[in-house]
């Protein structure tokens, strides 16, 4: 396994993480298992997306939110694609 998977796997561009983060060696899934999650804690979609195990572009995709912003206690996330939502919008 290269150093690329790792960070492809993981939607980095840099490796850098943490002591105690998660790190996929595997792809992540394209959609949750949950449909949709209340954040419990300020947080980023990228730690979402490491704790769902769901990939990084479809969070940002399905919630419209960039990979980087700050997401706020009690903001829903969407896990899976929303019924009606169209990805060209």
């Amino acid at each position: 396994m290269g150093p690329w998977e790792i960070k492809k796997y993981n939607d980095l561009k840099v490796q850098s993480w943490k002591k105690g983060d998660f790190v996929y060696l595997q792809p992540k899934k394209g959609k949750g298992e949950k449909k949709e999650i209340e954040v419990e804690q300020n947080t980023t979609l990228w730690q979402i997306s490491q704790d769902q195990c769901v990939k990084l572009k479809n969070l940002v995709k399905w919630n419209q939110v960039a990979p980087n912003a700050k997401i706020s206690k009690g903001t829903v996330i969407y896990l899976r694609k929303k019924k009606g939502h169209r990805s060209d919008l």
